[in-house]
């Protein structure tokens, strides 16, 4: 008898065939093609890509409708699929041949056996030793009378019937019979030509009768859909392709026939792949073998959402358009189903059998969350092996779905086969499904899966999903069935199973009472709901206040949920300050006789960062010495082979460089262990390139603390100790780029009074200043530094001893205000060898030199001129104008000599020369011609 408060429509699937059912502009698409159809030369081939149930068929019905229209047109749409059993040659003529109506009568034909021997006459062979001989000679001349009696019958039919069957029985009497067979049989050879008509499984056949059919059709072209493609085998998929292009598609003046091929891209490559091997260029392959591909773009989200939400309500069914259902429905149809209409209708139907289901059971938390059982029986249709491991884990130990799906996760095989290989690639999309759809969640989820509610429940029926909700620190979930709960006035019953039944029951297990502890905690927001949980606390502080119970299982608690502002709030103060005491004291705990942390490096970062926030370093007061000593003592106890022998030495690395960088406090009392740990990780023999990470660090946290005015011993060793490894370093380190990241610590290094090294970091950065390529100098010594610097001698002669022979950081820093006028003098005489820099140097100086330097100045580059290369002849000559040569008749004879050499060492100084001098004539007065010629 049917239920009439269970109405509802089933979805039929079927493809759009006119643009006002088109709400994913399929129309577009088809119009596009239509028109590339209607332009085309025949013969044509079109791809058109798409994954299954992405309206490949939709727009090549909506094709098929445009080109009803066209007289110049025939559609013929085959289902490949559909005929696979049979011979694709056999149906597809068959079909072709009804479908366009040409009364050629093919079923008929193409059903017989039309292997067929039509013999035919050919050449006649003459036995040239029977026709030689006395015999062949008779038996000619009897064939000739047989031929005349012939022609006598046919052509004189008043002749005597009688007498020519008289002249037959002579000719052919039993005498002479045998002898006339035999000579026939001997001297003439018939040879026969065999014409056979093939099947259509055979090539010609199949070819003959589709250009028959063309030629039926005479100037109207011939669209041909082949549609499923992709699901037949591979074997029989890539034999179609070769019939299609071998054949159908293959050019000729009479082959009108374009073809349209709606199909999976990536599933015709796997049929290529599966018969001519991985190495098989597939792509290449489809692109010579269709003429153009076009592929169907990805819908829109807004396009999905209108479609899924036509089609919930096409369904009928109340509850799927209940706000609380109707868009996580949409949400998680629209993620799972992704430009797949076909897709979507299916699982609609699939929902419909379990909701109705649900509603026959009553399950009022299904009815509540249908987005959540859409989610379960996405993975249920996606994944089906997977799903039946999660649903096992869920129902049979109690997990959860993120944690039933971390264990599928977990037990991934370590061998990648091709099977493994699969697996990995579904599990990593399951991953991102529920990445993508984590905020549809729901509580107690083994009713969503088995449908069905246990006894346990029965009492408080939100009881179990409580307890799995706190056990898994789902804490929304676990906030909505308090408020349940709570306005169901069973707070003291919670109360009492939570105490009676789960504390005491897992009594032995503290990491799990803890996590419950903590999840019920975080939803603890207002007096009120202290007040509800105020014997659950009570309880849990007498069993959890011991500071082992957090060592021993440390390693795999989640503070995050205690130590907030929540917690804060919520937690009285005497017991939350003994709290926090207590965590401090399992930071600074270490394994048995050992020093290494009991708590491992990862999760003392974490701890410590929660710590050192701001509203819980508010909240410490006197324990913030406490916390100094124990960041002191944790990273002195730390093992560098911890961090640098491990498998993820680069996330250990970075999450140590932050923790001594970002996690308070930050004082100058973390400097020595901060110093010492660092010396120890690069001085590892196993560091490699993570060193200069480490020692950048370095750098950050020296610029950071402010060093103290008087230095006990151990910072002035620890200090003295790395100043000690950043020299050894910097000299075994010809990179210049590393060489500026000691070079910026050796700076802050320098800071710290009564530091044994300071003469050798001097040494040092004087060495920088001279050898460093000047890229690397503007990055690592702001001008402002430099120019502090030079204050120190030491460093303002390092700038001038590189000066004398490459004065870029002078010039680029602008240093000439900061040097005296014999400062100057000494690099511009050390300079005139080098006479690029030496004229860059001038032009600096604007030619404004030390006037007891000027003649010698001058006199030197006329005297050079000789050497100096052509590229800086012309700035030469310029440069000794420039220094005002006309104060000097002596240098200008002597000037007027060298030009006059200088001509003679080719046509470009020549020509150099003699612009010069006509630019010049009052320099060169009397021998202008002579130096112009």
């Amino acid at each position: 008898m049917r239920d009439e408060s269970l109405r509802f429509n089933i979805l039929k699937d079927e493809p759009l065939t006119n643009k006002d059912a088109d709400r994913f502009g399929y129309s577009d698409i088809a119009d596009k093609l239509t028109y590339i159809i209607q332009n085309v030369k025949p013969s044509f081939t079109i791809g058109l890509y798409g994954k299954w149930g992405s309206g490949k068929t939709s727009i090549c019905k909506l094709v098929e409708n445009n080109l009803e229209k066209d007289k110049n047109f025939k559609v013929f749409y085959f289902d490949v699929w559909k005929y696979e059993k049979d011979s694709f040659r056999r149906q597809f003529l068959i079909q072709l041949e009804e479908n366009l109506k040409l009364g050629l009568d093919l079923k008929e034909i193409l059903n017989q056996d039309l292997s067929l021997t039509d013999p035919t006459v050919g050449e006649l062979k003459i036995d040239k030793r029977i026709l030689f001989n006395p015999l062949g000679i008779i038996l000619i001349i009897i064939c000739l009378i047989s031929l005349t009696i012939l022609i006598l019958t046919f052509y004189i039919p008043l002749l005597n019937k009688e007498c020519i069957r008289l002249i037959s029985s002579i000719v052919f009497s039993s005498t002479f019979s045998g002898f006339i067979l035999q000579g026939l049989v001997t001297a003439i050879t018939r040879v026969q030509k065999n014409i056979t008509k093939h099947k259509t499984d055979s090539a010609e056949g199949f070819e003959r009768l589709y250009n028959q059919i063309l030629k039926e059709l005479k100037e109207r072209k011939l669209l041909i859909i082949i549609d499923n493609l992709d699901r037949l085998l591979s074997e029989n998929a890539i034999s179609v392709l070769s019939d299609i292009k071998t054949f159908l598609a293959k050019d000729g003046d009479n082959n009108n026939s374009i073809f349209l091929i709606p199909c999976d891209h990536e599933s015709i490559n796997g049929h290529l792949h599966k018969i001519y091997g991985d190495d098989f260029d597939a792509d290449e392959y489809l692109r010579k073998f269709f003429n153009l591909t076009f592929k169907i773009p990805k819908l829109l989200d807004l396009e999905l959402d209108d479609y899924t939400s036509e089609k919930l309500k096409e369904t009928k069914i109340p509850e799927f358009n209940q706000k609380e259902n109707y868009y996580p429905l949409i949400f998680v149809i629209t993620n799972a189903f992704r430009d797949n209409p076909r897709e979507i209708i299916q699982f609609i139907n699939s929902l419909i059998a379990s909701f109705i289901l649900a509603k026959k059971r009553n399950l009022t938390e299904v009815l509540c969350n249908l987005g959540f059982l859409a989610k379960i029986l996405v993975i249920r249709q996606k994944w089906p092996l997977e799903y039946v491991e999660i649903e096992n884990q869920i129902l049979r130990i109690g997990k959860g779905l993120d944690e039933a799906f971390n264990l599928l996760k977990e037990n991934i095989g370590k061998e990648k086969g091709d099977r493994e290989r699969e697996r990995e690639q579904r599990i990593k999309r399951i991953e991102e499904f529920l990445r993508t759809t984590s905020s549809i969640n729901a509580y107690n989820q083994d009713v969503f899966f088995s449908l069905h509610k246990s006894k346990q429940e029965e009492t408080l029926p939100e009881w179990t999903s409580f307890v799995l909700s706190a056990e898994e620190r789902r804490e929304r979930d676990l906030k909505d069935l308090y408020i349940k709960i709570k306005n169901n006035n069973k707070i003291n019953e919670l109360n009492s199973l939570l105490i009676d039944r789960y504390y005491r029951k897992n009594r032995e297990n503290k990491t799990k009472l803890l996590n419950v502890f903590i999840s019920i905690v975080k939803i603890l927001e207002s007096e009120e709901q202290l007040e509800d949980f105020k014997e659950f606390l009570s309880y849990s502080f007498e069993i959890l206040d011991e500071p082992n119970i957090y060592i021993d299982s440390i390693n795999d608690i989640n503070f995050v949920n205690l130590l907030n502002g929540n917690a804060i709030r919520i937690i009285p103060k005497e017991f939350y300050d003994k709290f926090l005491s207590t965590m401090i004291s399992v930071l600074t705990s270490t394994k048995g006789a050992t020093n290494q942390p009991a708590i491992e490096l990862k999760k003392g970062i974490e701890l410590f960062r929660l710590i050192s926030a701001d509203l819980i370093w508010a909240r410490l007061g006197k324990h913030h010495n406490s916390l100094e000593d124990a960041k002191n003592k944790f990273i002195q106890n730390v093992s560098a082979n911890e961090i640098i022998n491990s498998t993820d030495k680069n996330e250990k690395i970075n999450k140590f460089i932050s923790f001594i960088l970002d996690t308070k406090p930050i004082t100058s009392r973390i400097v020595p262990a901060s110093l010492n740990k660092i010396n120890d990780i690069v001085s590892h023999p196993s560091i490699g390139e993570y060193e200069w990470k480490i020692l950048e660090t370095t750098k950050q946290l020296l610029s950071r603390i402010q060093h103290p005015d008087i230095a006990d011993n151990s910072y002035i060793t620890s200090i003295s100790n790395f100043s000690n490894t950043i020299i050894n370093r910097y000299n075994h380190t010809p990179d210049w780029e590393k060489r500026s990241i000691l070079i910026k610590i050796i700076f802050s290094l320098k800071e710290v009074k009564g530091n044994n090294f300071l003469g050798q970091l001097n040494n040092i950065i004087v060495n920088f200043i001279m050898s460093c390529p000047y890229e690397q100098v503007s990055t690592t010594i702001l001008k402002e530094k430099l120019i502090k610097m030079i204050e120190e001698v030491v460093f303002k002669s390092a700038i001038i001893d590189r000066s004398k022979s490459l004065p870029d950081i002078f010039i680029r820093y602008d240093l000439k205000n900061y040097f005296e006028e014999k400062e100057i003098d000494t690099i511009i005489k050390s300079l005139i060898s080098h006479h690029q820099q030496f004229l860059e140097f001038l032009k600096y100086l604007d030619f404004k030199v030390p006037e007891n330097s000027r003649k010698w100045l001058l006199d030197s580059m006329i005297n050079a001129i000789n050497q100096i290369p052509s590229e800086i002849f012309e700035d030469w000559l310029i440069g000794i104008k420039k220094l005002r040569i006309t104060d000097y008749p002596d240098s200008i004879e002597n000037f007027r000599i060298r030009l006059k050499n200088a001509k003679q060492r080719g046509e470009e100084f020549n020509n150099k020369v003699k612009d010069f001098v006509s630019n010049n004539k009052k320099l060169f007065e009397g021998i202008v011609e002579e130096l112009t010629k």
